[in-house]
């Protein structure tokens, strides 16, 4: 995996875990004790990210271009960068991921491992746009 981090990669990712898909779910998560972190998950293309953030602040971010399958390459990628910031699975309070529009498997692959996550972490899931959270700025 070739790393791609630094500014211009806080894509998408980074701004997927700022948008708030509803009011009802903007009041749960409020009920969130600090310190929790919200992870963000975009593999809607080749170049997949991932970012961590702790309110507006970006704590850590990856991304990279995939270079055998997003299955094989997402949970790892997730694990050293959680690694990176001494941040544990269990400190993650929300999770917020691409929904398209994007490839098939990247987009399947993403959904199904923040599906997984959110389940097991017992923690909310927002799917976002793409096109949302790229206009999110503007």
């Amino acid at each position: 995996m070739r790393d791609r981090s630094g500014p211009r990669m806080q894509s998408a990712v980074a701004r997927l875990s700022l948008v708030i898909p509803s009011r009802a779910m903007t009041v749960a998560w409020a009920r969130v004790v600090s310190p929790r972190y919200d992870l963000g998950i975009d593999t809607a293309a080749a170049d997949a990210s991932l970012a961590l953030l702790d309110g507006d602040r970006v704590v850590a971010e990856h991304a990279w271009h995939v270079e055998t399958t997003m299955s094989l390459e997402l949970l790892e990628a997730l694990d050293g960068m959680l690694a990176r910031a001494s941040v544990t699975r269990q400190e993650i309070a929300r999770i917020a991921v691409c929904a398209g529009p994007g490839q098939y498997g990247g987009l399947r692959t993403g959904i199904a491992t923040a599906q997984g996550l959110a389940l097991g972490l017992g923690v909310p899931l927002a799917g976002v746009g793409r096109l949302e959270a790229d206009a999110w700025p503007h």
